[in-house]
Protein backbone atom coordinates (compact mmCIF):
# COMPACT_ATOMS: atom_id res chain seq x y z
CA UNK A 1 0.00 0.00 0.00
CA UNK A 2 1.90 2.80 1.20
CA UNK A 3 4.70 3.07 4.39
CA UNK A 4 6.39 6.15 5.20
CA UNK A 5 10.13 6.49 6.80
CA UNK A 6 11.81 9.19 8.61
CA UNK A 7 14.75 10.56 6.67
CA UNK A 8 15.20 13.68 9.01
CA UNK A 9 19.21 12.48 9.85
CA UNK A 10 19.99 12.93 6.09
CA UNK A 11 22.68 15.62 5.65
CA UNK A 12 21.60 18.63 3.42
CA UNK A 13 24.58 19.97 2.01
CA UNK A 14 24.09 23.10 -0.03
CA UNK A 15 26.19 24.32 -2.17
CA UNK A 16 25.63 28.30 -3.06
CA UNK A 17 27.37 30.44 -5.91
CA UNK A 18 28.20 32.07 -9.23
CA UNK A 19 30.16 28.36 -9.48
CA UNK A 20 28.49 25.58 -7.74
CA UNK A 21 27.88 23.64 -10.76
CA UNK A 22 31.63 23.27 -11.53
CA UNK A 23 32.56 22.58 -7.86
CA UNK A 24 29.89 19.75 -7.41
CA UNK A 25 30.77 18.25 -11.28
CA UNK A 26 34.54 18.48 -10.11
CA UNK A 27 33.24 15.28 -7.52
CA UNK A 28 30.41 14.26 -9.24
CA UNK A 29 29.79 11.25 -11.32
CA UNK A 30 27.31 12.78 -13.05
CA UNK A 31 27.15 15.58 -15.54
CA UNK A 32 24.96 18.25 -13.28
CA UNK A 33 25.61 20.83 -15.90
CA UNK A 34 24.08 18.72 -18.25
CA UNK A 35 20.89 18.03 -15.60
CA UNK A 36 17.74 19.93 -16.12
CA UNK A 37 16.79 22.28 -13.49
CA UNK A 38 14.41 20.62 -11.06
CA UNK A 39 15.63 17.51 -11.75
CA UNK A 40 17.66 14.79 -9.55
CA UNK A 41 20.72 12.54 -9.98
CA UNK A 42 21.75 9.70 -8.38
CA UNK A 43 25.72 9.09 -8.29
CA UNK A 44 28.62 8.62 -6.18
CA UNK A 45 31.08 11.27 -4.49
CA UNK A 46 35.00 10.29 -5.48
CA UNK A 47 38.17 11.56 -4.58
CA UNK A 48 40.98 12.74 -6.51
CA UNK A 49 42.20 9.02 -7.67
CA UNK A 50 38.25 8.08 -8.49
CA UNK A 51 37.46 6.11 -5.38
CA UNK A 52 34.26 6.30 -4.19
CA UNK A 53 33.06 8.14 -0.87
CA UNK A 54 29.57 7.63 -0.92
CA UNK A 55 26.60 7.54 -3.24
CA UNK A 56 24.45 10.27 -2.62
CA UNK A 57 21.51 12.47 -4.40
CA UNK A 58 21.82 15.68 -5.95
CA UNK A 59 19.19 18.38 -6.82
CA UNK A 60 19.64 21.33 -9.00
CA UNK A 61 17.81 24.15 -7.75
CA UNK A 62 19.48 26.63 -9.92
CA UNK A 63 22.42 26.85 -11.57
CA UNK A 64 23.63 29.07 -8.17
CA UNK A 65 22.09 26.69 -6.11
CA UNK A 66 23.04 22.59 -5.51
CA UNK A 67 21.31 20.09 -2.74
CA UNK A 68 23.44 17.14 -2.36
CA UNK A 69 21.81 14.58 0.29
CA UNK A 70 24.34 12.19 2.14
CA UNK A 71 25.58 10.42 5.60
CA UNK A 72 29.11 10.91 5.45
CA UNK A 73 31.62 13.29 6.69
CA UNK A 74 34.51 12.39 4.42
CA UNK A 75 31.65 13.64 2.09
CA UNK A 76 31.44 17.09 3.78
CA UNK A 77 35.62 17.49 3.61
CA UNK A 78 35.80 16.46 0.03
CA UNK A 79 32.92 18.90 -1.11
CA UNK A 80 34.92 21.52 1.15
CA UNK A 81 38.30 21.00 -0.81
CA UNK A 82 36.40 21.20 -4.10
CA UNK A 83 35.37 24.54 -3.06
CA UNK A 84 36.21 27.89 -5.29
CA UNK A 85 36.07 31.46 -4.16
CA UNK A 86 32.79 33.33 -3.81
CA UNK A 87 30.98 29.49 -3.59
CA UNK A 88 29.55 28.28 -0.14
CA UNK A 89 28.46 24.92 1.91
CA UNK A 90 26.12 24.52 4.42
CA UNK A 91 24.74 21.61 5.95
CA UNK A 92 21.00 22.42 6.83
CA UNK A 93 20.31 18.99 8.13
CA UNK A 94 19.23 20.47 11.74
CA UNK A 95 17.41 22.84 9.31
CA UNK A 96 14.85 20.46 7.55
CA UNK A 97 12.15 17.27 8.16
CA UNK A 98 12.37 14.62 5.52
CA UNK A 99 9.79 12.06 5.30
CA UNK A 100 9.58 9.29 2.44
CA UNK A 101 6.77 7.83 1.34
CA UNK A 102 6.87 4.86 -0.80
CA UNK A 103 4.47 2.25 -1.96
CA UNK A 104 1.69 2.00 -4.97
CA UNK A 105 -0.66 4.10 -2.80
CA UNK A 106 2.28 7.44 -2.05
CA UNK A 107 0.94 9.27 -4.89
CA UNK A 108 -2.60 9.44 -3.91
CA UNK A 109 -1.59 10.30 -0.29
CA UNK A 110 0.64 12.96 -1.65
CA UNK A 111 -2.12 14.34 -3.86
CA UNK A 112 -4.37 14.44 -1.14
CA UNK A 113 -1.72 16.59 0.83
CA UNK A 114 -0.84 19.19 -1.91
CA UNK A 115 -2.46 21.28 -4.72
CA UNK A 116 0.52 20.44 -6.50
CA UNK A 117 0.07 18.44 -10.13
CA UNK A 118 1.86 15.25 -8.58
CA UNK A 119 1.05 13.26 -11.96
CA UNK A 120 3.63 11.08 -13.60
CA UNK A 121 3.38 14.11 -16.45
CA UNK A 122 4.02 16.84 -14.35
CA UNK A 123 6.55 15.19 -11.67
CA UNK A 124 8.34 12.46 -13.38
CA UNK A 125 11.10 9.89 -11.72
CA UNK A 126 13.86 12.14 -10.21
CA UNK A 127 11.61 15.04 -10.78
CA UNK A 128 11.65 17.86 -8.24
CA UNK A 129 8.96 20.33 -7.26
CA UNK A 130 10.12 23.52 -5.06
CA UNK A 131 8.31 25.77 -2.99
CA UNK A 132 5.05 24.01 -2.43
CA UNK A 133 2.56 23.58 -0.08
CA UNK A 134 2.32 20.07 1.63
CA UNK A 135 0.17 19.53 4.61
CA UNK A 136 0.26 23.30 5.52
CA UNK A 137 4.02 23.64 5.31
CA UNK A 138 6.41 24.88 2.77
CA UNK A 139 8.00 21.60 1.06
CA UNK A 140 10.30 20.85 -1.81
CA UNK A 141 8.59 17.29 -3.18
CA UNK A 142 11.85 15.12 -4.19
CA UNK A 143 10.00 12.03 -6.74
CA UNK A 144 12.75 9.44 -5.45
CA UNK A 145 13.36 6.90 -2.70
CA UNK A 146 15.43 3.78 -1.66
CA UNK A 147 12.95 1.56 -2.38
CA UNK A 148 12.48 1.55 -6.33
CA UNK A 149 8.61 1.42 -5.32
CA UNK A 150 6.84 4.41 -6.81
CA UNK A 151 7.56 7.17 -3.97
CA UNK A 152 8.01 10.57 -2.76
CA UNK A 153 10.48 12.74 -0.54
CA UNK A 154 9.27 15.76 1.67
CA UNK A 155 11.28 18.17 3.34
CA UNK A 156 10.34 20.51 5.27
CA UNK A 157 11.34 23.33 7.28
CA UNK A 158 11.96 21.62 10.94
CA UNK A 159 9.25 23.15 12.99
CA UNK A 160 6.87 21.94 10.46
CA UNK A 161 7.63 18.02 11.32
CA UNK A 162 4.63 16.94 13.23
CA UNK A 163 2.09 18.94 11.14
CA UNK A 164 3.74 16.93 8.27
CA UNK A 165 3.25 13.41 10.02
CA UNK A 166 0.54 13.88 11.82
CA UNK A 167 -1.39 14.60 7.97
CA UNK A 168 0.59 11.37 6.13
CA UNK A 169 -0.55 9.32 9.31
CA UNK A 170 -3.98 10.43 9.12
CA UNK A 171 -4.83 8.69 5.50
CA UNK A 172 -5.26 5.48 6.99
CA UNK A 173 -7.84 4.43 4.46
CA UNK A 174 -4.80 3.89 2.42
CA UNK A 175 -3.22 1.36 3.93
CA UNK A 176 0.13 3.74 5.46
CA UNK A 177 2.11 1.88 7.73
CA UNK A 178 5.75 2.89 9.38
CA UNK A 179 8.56 1.53 7.72
CA UNK A 180 12.10 1.07 9.46
CA UNK A 181 15.51 0.32 8.57
CA UNK A 182 15.40 -3.48 8.47
CA UNK A 183 12.45 -3.33 6.15
CA UNK A 184 14.31 -1.31 3.72
CA UNK A 185 17.76 -2.86 3.57
CA UNK A 186 15.44 -5.57 2.09
CA UNK A 187 13.89 -3.61 -0.26
CA UNK A 188 16.77 -1.84 -1.20
CA UNK A 189 18.39 -5.28 -2.04
CA UNK A 190 15.89 -6.04 -4.02
CA UNK A 191 15.94 -2.82 -5.93
CA UNK A 192 20.00 -3.46 -6.37
CA UNK A 193 20.72 0.12 -4.49
CA UNK A 194 24.30 0.84 -2.81
CA UNK A 195 25.04 0.75 0.58
CA UNK A 196 28.60 2.15 1.59
CA UNK A 197 30.71 -0.12 3.67
CA UNK A 198 28.73 -3.17 2.24
CA UNK A 199 28.33 -3.22 -1.61
CA UNK A 200 31.60 -1.02 -1.94
CA UNK A 201 34.10 0.86 -0.07
CA UNK A 202 37.21 3.59 -0.63
CA UNK A 203 38.84 0.88 -2.75
CA UNK A 204 35.97 1.34 -5.15
CA UNK A 205 35.51 2.99 -8.23
CA UNK A 206 32.01 3.81 -9.84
Amino acid sequence: AVVVLEYSPIRKWFVDGPDAIKVVDSIFSRDVAALPLGRLAYGVIVDDEGFMYEELTVVKYSDERILLMGGELDTQAQIEKALLPGTTLTDRRDEYAVASIQGPNSRALLQRLTDADVSNEALPYYGALYEVDVAGAPASIFRVGFTAELGYEIMVPIAHTAQLWDAILAQKDLGVRLMGLRALMVARTEAGMLVNGVEYDRKTTP
